[in-house]
C-alpha cells in the first residue's frame, strides 16, 4: 500500500487524483466491476489486460495498485517497478450511442521518474 501511496503522490503532479479511491488492483472486481453489466466488464478487463500492461510489468515489480475516479468512469492502473521509478496506464470509458458503456486503454504506458 506505500509503494501505491508514494506513486499515486507522485502521479498527483501530473493527474490531479487526490480524491480519488486508492485499491489493490486485485479489487476492482468487488470495488467497479461487479455491478457492471457483462458486456461492459468485458471491455473493461481487455483494458486492464492490455498488452501494453503486460509488455511493461517486470520481474522484480511490485503488485499494481489502482485509482479509480470519485465518478467511477476512470481508472488509473500503476505500479512501482523494480528501479524505483512508477509506471501508469489510463482506462477511460465512453457513453455509446446506445447508453451503454465501452471501457479502453488510453493512450500507452507513462513513466513517472524516481
Amino acid at each position: 500500500m506505500n509503494s501505491w501511496k508514494q506513486a499515486a503522490d507522485k502521479l498527483n503532479g501530473i493527474v490531479p487524483v487526490k480524491d480519488w479511491k486508492l485499491i489493490s488492483s486485485g479489487d476492482l472486481d468487488l470495488e467497479l466491476t461487479n455491478g457492471l453489466p457483462d458486456q461492459e466488464v468485458s471491455t473493461f478487463n481487455e483494458a486492464l489486460f492490455s498488452d501494453e500492461r503486460k509488455s511493461e510489468l517486470q520481474k522484480g515489480d511490485l503488485y499494481p495498485g489502482a485509482l479509480i475516479s470519485p465518478s467511477e468512469n476512470r481508472v488509473i492502473l500503476l505500479w512501482e517497478k523494480f528501479d524505483g521509478s512508477a509506471v501508469y496506464l489510463h482506462i477511460d470509458s465512453k457513453t455509446d450511442a446506445d447508453g451503454s458503456r465501452t471501457w479502453f486503454l488510453n493512450g500507452g504506458v507513462n513513466r513517472i521518474g524516481n
